[in-house]
């Protein structure tokens, strides 16, 4: 069985991750969240992006 997993990330304090992880939760409901707060606008930045991408 294989595993599916959602990138949910946001920028800014403003933004509401709750609402990513809720669409994807919706269609993929077994699915393992990633979550990556105020990261900013470059990838490079991004460790959990970069530990679920390897």
């Amino acid at each position: 069985m294989s595993r599916i997993y959602g990138y949910c990330r946001i920028s800014t304090r403003e933004q509401s991750i709750e609402r990513q992880q809720r669409n994807i939760k919706a269609l993929y409901s077994e699915a393992i969240l990633v979550n990556e707060v105020f990261t900013g606008t470059k990838i490079e930045g991004r460790t959990e992006w970069q530990k679920l991408y390897k």
